[in-house]
């Protein structure tokens, strides 16, 4: 028996533990789509995914350019490891490059693929800034998220409006006399 058809098993028993009824035609195919969308999920767990990881961050390109490189408005989807519910992730990633820079995809890329696999929204922020900042040795990252949680708009105290929002900073951007973080701010504001 494979893992897949056993997480598959166990999935059919747990549906029917809760009193759903796997004969109806729209319910009957969903322990095998739901193992499919779990392997989507956590392809970062992967060691596939974990290469996609060092594949992205391998391919820089030299530069001059010593200013601000922000990518905005990255949306991405993770899975709360508290509820395994959905998380929508918009993430605004900023870095200022000392020699090299990475494709601006590749930033929007690093930040799907980080966040497949079960994550803290906080960790992920966190994760994101120091793995730039590791590969890249810019002169400072910074990463802000705003995350919009199912399990508090869809369940227990239902805001559905609510937004989480966490940042992660490094380099020039902690420096209380820069103005690398304000400019960053404001810069997303648009």
């Amino acid at each position: 028996m494979t893992r897949r058809h056993t997480v598959e098993t166990l999935t059919a028993a747990m549906l029917r533990r809760l009193g759903v009824h796997l004969g109806d035609p729209n319910i009957r195919e969903t322990p095998k789509r739901y193992v499919k969308m779990m392997k989507e999920f956590t392809y970062g767990l992967t060691e596939e995914g974990q290469q996609e990881v060092k594949d992205i961050l391998s391919k820089v390109f030299p530069s001059k350019n010593d200013e601000m490189i922000i990518l905005k408005d990255i949306i991405v989807y993770a899975l709360c490891p508290h509820h395994l519910l959905l998380v929508r992730l918009n993430v605004s990633i900023g870095y200022i490059p000392k020699g090299k820079v990475l494709g601006l995809s590749k930033l929007a890329r690093l930040a799907h693929l980080l966040a497949k696999k079960l994550v803290l929204q906080e960790d992920l922020t966190t994760e994101i800034a120091e793995t730039l900042q590791k590969e890249l040795e810019p002169l400072g990252v910074m990463v802000v998220i705003k995350g919009e949680h199912s399990c508090i708009q869809a369940r227990g105290i239902e805001k559905r409006e609510s937004k989480a929002i966490t940042s992660a900073i490094t380099g020039v951007f902690k420096e209380p006399t820069a103005r690398a973080k304000e400019e960053f701010l404001e810069l997303c504001k648009r």
